[in-house]
């Protein structure tokens, strides 16, 4: 729904660049419930766009509808 639009996009870009500990995260698996909502989708797409980026291996499952 979101992802093509380019504000998502640069809201995106910044959360995941944001210096946050995030070598807490590497090789960790993370469940996400209510991944369909607002929240949930936007976490996973920040936290799939730092696999991407930094190859931090953190492995995603997604609850939703």
């Amino acid at each position: 729904m979101f992802e093509n639009n380019p504000l998502y996009q640069e809201d995106l870009s910044r959360v995941a660049e944001l210096r946050l500990p995030w070598d807490k995260l590497n090789n960790k698996t993370i469940l996400v419930s209510g991944a369909s909502g607002l929240l949930g989708s936007f976490l996973l797409d920040m936290l799939m766009l730092r696999n991407e980026r930094h190859e931090t291996n953190i492995r995603l499952i997604a609850l939703g509808r």
